[in-house]
């Protein structure tokens, strides 16, 4: 038998890497110079981007002063939101037609402010803010463009139509306020008309003096009025543009796709050809099925003996795995968790032989249907012949499936559906928002159940599911992994670790499923000898 060793942790070294890229050197240098003729080539028929750039002075905000009216102080990120919203872009479009650029110019860039707009995705115009505590400092505003004169008046532009937004914002208190006091002269003007009384005209007359008086003075303050921003400097044509070489660029993907290259071969599993190391470390393999269909197998009451009309090689492969896993189990162990690192169609059916290999011996056995879609009760194809579980009684509701049984277990029922084969679960009652974890007795009421049987075997999740499977052995040394043959070994044993920490205490072993009848053959002609089944199959498995 196979001794047991510890898992080593995967090897992340430099060493790694360096012999991946060396045994891989000419894909991973082909794909990265292909890659980068592909950069090369587009970024060859980009045209050039220039940026200009131009500056605006902010003031803290509020004066004292009551004769001249400044704005309040710009919050952090207003300058911004104001540049990209929808009415300094129109204000910047107007502004556009009448700056001297050419009209096809004029056209492409507001067709271009429009887009960024509606998409939210600002190319063409930024700002950087470096302000103090007070809001005071600087924003910069910087342009794009295909050309230099093209991005030096769209910088301009933008700061021309940021002052002017400025500017009106110092003036709408003033604004509102004018707007207030000649609608309260023109209400004093109809009183005036309609009263006859000499004092209350007198009243009125010195009233709609003094408004008038006020809203003469607003007109001289709203001329003095100023906002926050004035103009530090305007934009400069750029000599050169800003967009990146297309050399260094390549330069750069090349070094980048050979990196990702390198990582990838180091990752990528060297094979899935029987023999090249072992699975999981201390873990024995039990097994090896040959393919199968369903026409092939009889699982139900009508046949006497169901393994009979089983194919020859399907017989021994069973009767081989039957014999191995029962010399891995521990004493006392009788619960096998039959599971897969991935889901796999051939998982229930799997469980479904080996539940009749054992009863053939003699065995009584507990067959426990754990699937998200259960498919036990599709695989036997029987009448119910119900009978109930140890600690459940024959007057409580009945519970035929999993989870009605983890709910109310005084009423756990199995039916007989093969000769020593007991089911319980199948489609009656969907599993969905039922959870294993949340089930406080689930190995006291497994042991319980499992009490009156030989062996209790369980048709578990795959371990990329949930992590039913290991909650359902308890902690015991009971999975029973089912590998497919066609599938990469390194890949899909991966998830291995992660489901069963430790997962050569774990895991009683692997079986694997649709195996060649070529290599088959091949083990069965080493197998004849005198040592036990489960030496040979081990000893072969290493040798191979």
């Amino acid at each position: 038998m196979l001794p047991a060793r510890p898992h080593t942790p995967p090897d992340w070294s430099a060493q790694r890497f360096l012999n991946a890229f060396l045994s891989r050197a000419p894909l991973i240098l082909g794909g990265a110079a292909l890659l980068t003729l592909g950069t090369y080539a587009s970024l060859a028929r980009q045209p050039p981007q220039y940026q200009a750039v131009s500056s605006l002075m902010a003031a803290p905000g509020e004066t004292a002063d009551s004769v001249v009216t400044t704005a309040p102080a710009l919050p952090s990120g207003a300058v911004e939101q104001a540049l990209h919203s929808q009415s300094l872009v129109q204000d910047m479009i107007i502004r556009l037609r009448r700056s001297g650029l050419d009209a096809d110019t004029v056209a492409r860039l507001s067709a271009d402010l429009r887009r960024e707009l509606s998409e939210q995705d600002f190319a063409r115009l930024g700002v950087r803010a470096q302000l103090n505590d007070q809001q005071g400092g600087t924003y910069i505003v910087a342009a794009r463009g295909g050309s230099p004169q093209e991005a030096k008046v769209l910088a301009d532009t933008a700061v021309d139509a940021l002052l002017a937004w400025d500017q009106a914002r110092a003036v709408q208190s003033v604004t509102r306020l004018q707007r207030s006091l000649r609608s309260y002269l023109a209400s004093v003007d109809r009183r005036l008309a309609a009263t006859p009384d000499i004092g209350r005209r007198q009243a009125l007359l010195q009233a709609r003096q003094g408004a008038s008086d006020r809203l003469a003075q607003l007109e001289q303050v709203q001329e003095a009025a100023s906002g926050t921003l004035s103009p530090l400097a305007s934009a400069v044509a750029p000599a050169r543009p800003v967009s990146a070489s297309p050399l260094r660029r390549t330069v750069l993907t090349f070094v980048l796709a050979t990196l990702l290259g390198t990582v990838l071969a180091a990752l990528w599993p060297t094979g899935r050809a029987r023999g090249r190391g072992r699975p999981l470390r201390g873990v024995p393999e039990l097994g090896w099925l040959p393919r199968f269909g369903p026409t092939e197998l009889h699982l139900n009451q009508s046949a006497a003996q169901p393994i009979a009309s089983w194919p020859a090689s399907l017989r021994r492969a069973v009767s081989l795995l039957r014999s191995n896993l029962l010399a891995q189990l521990p004493p006392g162990t009788r619960r096998v968790v039959l599971t897969a690192p991935r889901p796999t169609t051939d998982q229930s059916t799997v469980t479904a032989l080996l539940a009749c290999s054992l009863a053939e011996t003699g065995q009584r056995v507990l067959l426990i249907d754990a699937q998200p879609h259960p498919a036990q009760a599709q695989l036997w194809n029987v009448e119910p012949r119900w009978q109930p579980l140890s600690g459940a009684s024959d007057k409580a509701p009945p519970a035929s499936t999993l989870a009605e049984a983890l709910l109310a277990p005084e009423g756990a029922r199995a039916r007989n559906v093969a000769p020593g084969i007991d089911l319980l679960g199948g489609p009656d009652t969907p599993r969905a928002a039922f959870a294993l974890a949340q089930v406080e007795q689930l190995d006291l009421l497994l042991s319980r159940w499992g009490e009156a049987y030989d062996t209790v075997l369980i048709d578990a999740p795959a371990l990329s599911v949930s992590q039913d499977a290991a909650l359902l052995g308890g902690g015991r040394r009971s999975l029973l992994l089912l590998v497919d043959d066609t599938e990469n070994r390194g890949g899909t044993l991966g998830t291995v670790p992660d489901a069963v920490p430790d997962s050569a205490a774990g895991v009683l072993g692997v079986v694997w499923s649709n195996v060649s009848q070529t290599w088959l053959g091949a083990l069965a002609a080493r197998s004849r000898g005198q040592e036990p089944a489960l030496r040979r199959a081990a000893a072969d498995s290493e040798g191979l």
